[in-house]
């Protein structure tokens, strides 16, 4: 007895299911799609498109590419139609007869600036970072002077505020 009526149960749907697609792609194709089976059963060739370039005519198109203006060849006026704009423009592109034709400006590449000190005392850096304070809100500043020769801090201060004025002073010393 069927659980419910009219129900199949699981393994009848199985079987009267169509298989999903990625199961059919080791199967023959249905025939009218105007695709055949390769040699090892698995492959598709598919046909090229009816409006595709002959092969024969590529030369042609090629040839009609290389002139300044498709006007002056006549092609135009004389209702020759090889191709679209975009095909002879894609058959252009793969014999390598586009390219940018704005002057373009080239720029050297940047050089990064680099400190070097070759002893200490040479090269001096220093930085102001932010200490958190004793409760919420409260930052104190440390300014820090560096000898980048020998990584030696000489000298340190810790300010309550930013200040302008106490770095040129913390520098001067």
């Amino acid at each position: 007895m069927l659980p419910f009526p009219g129900h199949l149960p699981v393994p009848a749907l199985a079987e009267t299911a169509p298989p999903a697609a990625g199961v059919q792609a080791g199967r023959r194709p249905p025939e009218g799609l105007g695709l055949d089976a390769g040699e090892d059963g698995a492959t598709l060739h598919r046909p090229g498109p009816q409006s595709a370039i002959a092969t024969n005519q590529l030369p042609n198109v090629t040839q009609i590419t290389y002139t300044d203006n498709l006007t002056s060849s006549g092609e135009l006026d004389e209702d020759r139609y090889y191709c679209s704009m975009s095909s002879m423009y894609r058959i252009a592109r793969a014999a390598g007869q586009t390219r940018e034709r704005r002057r373009l400006a080239t720029h050297p590449a940047k050089v990064k600036p680099e400190l070097v000190a070759t002893g200490p005392t040479q090269v001096w850096s220093w930085d102001i970072t932010k200490l958190r304070g004793p409760a919420k809100g409260v930052w104190y500043h440390l300014y820090t002077l560096l000898d980048i020769y020998s990584r030696y801090s000489p000298h340190h201060i810790v300010c309550a505020a930013e200040d302008s004025l106490v770095a040129a002073d913390f520098l001067d010393e």
